[in-house]
């Protein structure tokens, strides 16, 4: 195999290729290209060196160059955004050499709209040892031995370069190395301490963690210029000592908790190394203090550090973090976030799912900060927001001089220097990271235009961190992480006299900015506390002056703090909150005397000067009656929280103690934005482990409501109280829960599942934000997904702080933006996009709002008052939600003019038919049989010839046995049993047990047996079995004319339930059933016809994320379809028969298919070719609607387009996936 490491000249190059790699020789190997003045001074030689059909490898030699790597970065993305060299981007791979070919860059580079994506694999001296990642995936440009054609070799060209491919391999490596330490720690006899193995894991992960983080710093040469120190620490170990276990103790640790904390004395043992350990940057941060983990006594042995140090020299490390447009495919800080979703449980992938937490690529936080930003400063400065779109998304082109004037520069610059920005849910710290970078970049401007004198790079990032970022996150692991994240990002910009500087630490403490905890549920004890209430207990208990002293020590902690500190200012906090409690115990005692004493004396008055009349009188006592109970209330929820605070170790986690400078300065969070968990209804549980799930979902509800039944200032509000739906998913808490912590002026920008938009549980949600949020826009990609690990679609939202006032006025006045952007947020995302869309120019008015549409985006704006008016039923003059995703982002134009066509047309399935969900049965491997008579032989067949009302069957458990016919009913299991758009019972596979009889009348028969089976495997205790009279027994129910396949993927089916009565069957929950009176013949052919399967793209949810739309009962109910009434009369029911019987004796196929379109070219650019039966049946229902050629194209087209639309954004992370 060829050795990347021993490549050293052009004529090595040419050899790789060619010889090795069966290219070939170029025809023509020089590259023309005029190069600026300013570039060929930079460029020895260019060329081509190998080609292959279109392909062609570029050789670019540089020169004159200081050999700093953002140099190198920087002149190649110069080469190649000169228009000769743009234009060789789709079919090439460019190799920049300099210094002799010391240094090699493989490049591929993709054009993103106007802008180019690079990534690369860099080779330097410092990494010839560490090719392992590139030696192995530029393999993939090996053309021996393939069937050569170009699709062929750009697929392996992408291959090459692609980034999941390390993450997932380290990510496989760190797993291999945790489980051998684990197994081997098990072992040893260490301290016994409470949740033990918790604690072993936690442990494993932070000595990696520590290693990990030497492995990035020692990059910058901060070990007597050693950027290979600890392989090489490990190896005069190995020449010493090996096999002595003293590695981890002696000297790991050595370097962890003395050389890295100030605190070295010399170790004989250690010769040379003393030096180098005594000149150790001062790191602290409180990675590398002794903790509790180091204090239980595990020592890795010294056979499984090989282990460790053989998977981290495989991989090189550095410092500085990829962007959206320079991706370097190495271990870098932001790579441990990928790792990070991965490693959430190292044993348990389910934990994942149990946590929601999925990683958010950098341009979508970068368009969410950024959009915050815009939002936030313009309600600070009104300053024009035009200018302002143009300073916070600046590109290359602009000149920040000509942005704004001095004075506005200066207005900008102090709201960016007080801003406080919150993640709440901040995982792995990759939000905190790239907030922290924009904010630096964005005051670099200003200080430009300003001219404000300003500090170094490395200390305004840390100022940055200290005042203006902060996060919470409920996953321990994940906040050590996110702190390691900001950590390296501070270090990288670090100078060598910072970096050997033994006086201050290098790394700030953030044990108060990141904390640990639930972010949703704040509680002493089981006692909820709301928002605010601990800030207005300081307060009113007169511990200003208290609070003022603990911030101050924690800014300490955070300049200079050590572990040591933090303890005894996480005490304070503490001791704070009980001397706070405390004295609102006295105050509330001397209120509850004071009211004692006037009920004592009849009246609150020395005479009856002022009350003349005893009924007067009744109501004043009253009234204090009142008082007296309320402050007995108040009195006995403070001593719990007394109580509970003194069994606790450290204080809990509320917000305004946690972040008490932050309510203390400005009431709130400025900004708040997050990607919050995706944790579907049923699966919300306490992390922490105090609640069980359904105790957990109550607190949760009743925090939440608590919560919003208070103003800014801690007053009780008037308004009625919030409604959640108990089916909501977790996101939707954090959405509520997010709200409430901003201050007035605030600004939230989530990215969160798109469901709420349309499903049920949205409605609560929904109502929320019309009645007190004035939303500013949803944002969706249609053509791009934002999570190849999460099966879910995502939507941007981004909204101001609520309104506590009745019928605001602004909120009234607002109009919500919906914009479905049609390509990848990094080729959509710009100024003057931004800009754009917020001048409303061509907008159509439509019957539910005004829009816009263009090759790159879909606009629908919406009046906020109106649309809480379109989703309010007409009748209760209650709000019950509104498709907003279906109708505002997806719906095509040609949506609205059908539903004007149809007035008087169009009904609503449900105001027809019931449709109703199939058996639900809670046990289905004992419920769902499949009759194998048939199939037997042998004294089985010899049965059921001679006792012909016995059937032979297996169930899902494996269980085979008789049961009697009489209890065995045809059931629809799975969709795909539906293969024409008539049910035979024969084409069916399963039964369904039917049995309505009590055990005694049973005796004797098999069916009894078998439900003794089923009982022995407790299928009885089943929640939903558990309810039944008979846990046996599934309700008769009346059988459906029609059947409705709930799940769509490239097509929609609804099929008849059989011709007559004797065939009719019964269904799964799996497929939805609808009782109709009229004739169901009808009712499947206007089903199946293509509006219907039009509108349930955009009725369904498309929250599923794998591609296929979901229809609920409530969704297939408010499904649009032409009256069946209108089709009734003679003539065209033989006709609609005729269609009807052509289509039923044919398998439906895709939507594509139906319609004669190609899915894989432009849709717009085919004419439809429906088959002859579809074309029939639709025209009826076009010619009742009166739509024109041209619009019934539209139709066509349009409902491929939504198909194809989903099916492309799943598959757009379904490639990063294999």
């Amino acid at each position: 195999m060829f050795n990347l490491a021993n490549i050293d000249s052009e004529e090595d190059l040419k050899e790789l290729f060619i010889e090795d790699w069966n290219w070939e020789n170029p025809r023509n190997p020089l590259l023309p290209i005029d190069f600026p003045e300013d570039l060929k001074s930079k460029i020895g030689d260019c060329r081509i060196l190998a080609e292959k059909l279109a392909y062609k490898i570029y050789l670019f030699t540089l020169k004159g160059l200081d050999l700093s790597e953002r140099e190198m970065k920087s002149l190649q993305r110069k080469i190649l955004a000169i228009s000769e060299t743009k234009r060789l981007i789709d079919n090439g791979i460019f190799i920049f050499s300099y210094d002799s070919f010391k240094y090699i860059d493989f490049v591929q580079a993709e054009k993103v709209g106007q802008k180019i994506k690079i990534k690369r694999f860099a080779i330097t001296p410092d990494n010839r040892n560490k090719l392992r990642t590139p030696q192995e995936q530029l393999q993939n440009l090996n053309l021996t031995g393939i069937q050569i054609e170009p699709a062929l070799i750009r697929e392996r060209i992408e291959e090459a370069f692609k980034v999941e491919v390390i993450t997932e391999k380290f990510y496989d490596g760190y797993i291999a190395v945790f489980e051998d330490i684990k197994k081997s720690l098990q072992k040893e006899r260490a301290k016994e301490v409470e949740d033990k193995e918790k604690k072993l894991k936690d442990f494993i992960h932070q000595v990696l963690n520590r290693m990990m983080f030497i492995y990035f710093v020692q990059k910058r040469g901060c070990f007597a210029n050693d950027k290979n120190f600890l392989a090489n620490f490990w190896d005069v170990y190995k020449n010493k000592f090996k096999g002595d276990d003293k590695f981890h103790k002696e000297w790991l640790n050595v370097l962890f908790f003395e050389a890295l904390c100030k605190q070295y004395r010399n170790r004989d043992y250690l010769g040379n190394l003393n030096e180098v350990l005594k000149d150790a940057p001062y790191l602290n941060g409180g990675l590398f203090e002794e903790n509790e983990l180091d204090r239980i006594g595990w020592e890795i042995p010294d056979e499984l550090f090989d282990e460790v140090f053989e998977f981290f020299e495989g991989y090189n490390f550095t410092v500085e973090e990829s962007t959206p447009l320079e991706i370097d495919i190495e271990i870098n800080p932001e790579m441990l976030g990928n790792i990070y979703e991965l490693l959430v449980n190292v044993e348990e992938k389910e934990e994942q799912a149990k946590a929601g937490i999925f990683y958010t690529p950098k341009t979508e936080i970068e368009l969410m900060f950024r959009r915050s930003l815009v939002e936030f400063l313009f309600n600070k400065t009104g300053i024009s927001k035009e200018k302002i779109y143009r300073f916070v998304f600046i590109d290359e082109e602009t000149k920040p001089e000509g942005i704004f004037p001095k004075n506005e520069a200066a207005a900008i610059l102090k709201e960016l220097d007080e801003i406080l920005v919150l993640d709440p849910a901040c995982g792995s710290g990759h939000y905190l990271v790239v907030m922290s970078q924009i904010l630096y970049q964005l005051k670099e401007i200003l200080w430009k235009i300003t001219g404000e004198k300003h500090l170094d790079k490395y200390d305004e990032k840390k100022k940055i961190i200290e005042h203006n970022i902060y996060g919470n996150d409920i996953k321990k692991w994940a906040v050590q992480v996110a702190k390691l994240r900001l950590w390296l990002d501070l270090f990288v910009d670090a100078d060598l006299k910072q970096l050997r500087s033994q006086r201050e630490p290098i790394l700030p403490n953030l044990n108060f900015k990141i904390r640990y905890g639930d972010s949703l549920l704040q509680r002493i004890g089981n006692e909820i506390v709301n928002i605010r209430r601990t800030k207005n207990l300081f307060h009113s208990s007169g511990k200003t002056e208290q609070l003022k002293n603990l911030i101050s020590k924690k800014q300490y902690v955070y300049e200079s703090g050590s572990v040591k500190d933090f303890e005894l200012t996480l005490k304070s906090e503490k001791d704070l909150l009980i001397n706070t409690i405390s004295n609102e115990v006295i105050k509330l005692q001397k209120e509850i005397q004071r009211v004692n004493t006037e009920l004592a004396r009849g009246t609150g008055f020395q005479d009856d000067l002022y009350i003349k009349k005893a009924e007067q009188k009744l109501l004043f006592e009253e009234e204090l009656k009142k008082e007296k109970a309320s402050l007995e209330k108040e009195l006995e929820q403070i001593k719990k929280y007394r109580e509970e605070l003194a069994k606790l170790k450290e204080p809990p986690m509320i917000w305004d103690l946690a972040f008490a400078e932050v309510f203390m300065m400005k009431n709130g969070f400025d900004i708040i934005i997050a990607n919050p968990p995706y944790v579907r209804q049923e699966e919300i549980s306490d992390l922490d482990g105090f609640y069980s799930k359904s105790e957990y979902k109550e607190k949760l509800i009743e925090q939440i409501i608590s919560d919003w039944q208070y103003g800014y200032s801690g007053e009780k509000l008037l308004s009625s109280p919030i409604n959640i739906d108990r089916k909501s998913d977790l996101y939707v808490y954090f959405y509520l829960k997010g709200l409430k912590l901003l201050n007035e002026n605030g600004v939230l920008c989530y990215i969160s599942s798109n469901s709420w938009l349309d499903v049920g549980y949205g409605k609560d949600l929904q109502e929320i934000l019309l009645k007190r949020v004035p939303v500013i826009a949803i944002y969706d990609n249609q053509a791009k997904r934002s999570f190849a690990h999460a099966d879910v679609n995502t939507i941007i939202a981004l909204v101001c702080a609520p309104k506590f006032k009745e019928d605001d006025e602004e909120i009234k006045k607002n109009n919500v933006r919906f914009i479905m952007f049609k390509k990848p947020f990094e080729e959509i995302v710009s100024a003057q996009n931004f800009i754009e869309l917020e001048k409303d120019k061509g907008l159509k008015e439509f019957p539910e709002g005004k829009r816009m549409e263009t090759e790159d985006l879909r606009l629908h704006t919406v009046n906020e008052n109106a649309l809480f008016e379109w989703g309010k039923n007409k009748e209760t003059n209650k709000y019950e939600g509104n498709k907003w995703g279906g109708k505002y982002m997806r719906a095509p134009e040609i949506y609205w003019k059908i539903l004007e066509k149809g007035k008087g047309k169009l009904v609503r399935l449900g105001d027809i038919a019931e449709v109703r969900r199939g058996f639900t049965t809670g046990a289905n491997e004992f419920f769902y049989l499949e009759d194998i008579t048939e199939n037997c032989s042998g004294a089985i067949h010899h049965t059921s010839k001679s006792v012909p009302n016995l059937r032979y069957c297996r169930n899902g458990a494996g269980w085979e046995g008789w049961i009697e016919e009489e209890f065995l009913k045809p059931v629809i299991k799975s969709p795909r049993e539906c293969k024409s758009i008539i049910i035979n019972p024969k084409d069916l596979k399963y039964k369904i047990l039917m049995c309505q009889k009590e055990k005694k009348e049973l005796k004797g028969t098999h069916i009894l047996k078998y439900i003794e089976w089923g009982e022995k495997q407790e299928y009885h205790k089943n929640l939903t079995c558990n309810v039944r009279n008979k846990w046996y027994e599934l309700n008769i129910r009346e059988k459906s004319a029609v059947f409705l396949v709930p799940i769509i993927n490239e097509n929609m089916r609804a099929v008849v339930n059989g011709k007559n009565k004797e065939n009719l069957v019964y269904n799964s929950d799996v497929v939805l059933d609808i009782l109709f009176k009229d004739n169901k013949l009808l009712l499947c052919f206007i089903l199946n016809s293509t509006l219907t399967h039009f509108f349930a793209e955009l009725e369904g949810r498309t929250a599923l994320g794998e591609g296929a739309l979901k229809l609920q009962i409530y969704e297939a109910s408010r499904l649009y379809l032409i009256n069946p009434m209108l089709l009734a009369n003679h003539l065209l029911l033989e006709k609609l028969e005729k269609i009807f019987n052509i289509i039923a004796s044919r398998e439906i196929k895709s939507i594509f298919e139906e319609l004669g379109i190609d899915e894989n070219k432009p849709i717009r650019k085919q004419q439809p070719n429906p088959l002859p039966d579809r074309k029939q049946l639709d025209d009826i229902v076009f010619d009742i609607l009166g739509l024109t050629e041209e619009e019934r194209r539209e139709v066509y087209w349009s409902v491929c387009e939504l198909v194809q639309n989903r099916l492309a954004k799943a598959r757009s992370v379904c490639k990063k996936k294999q």
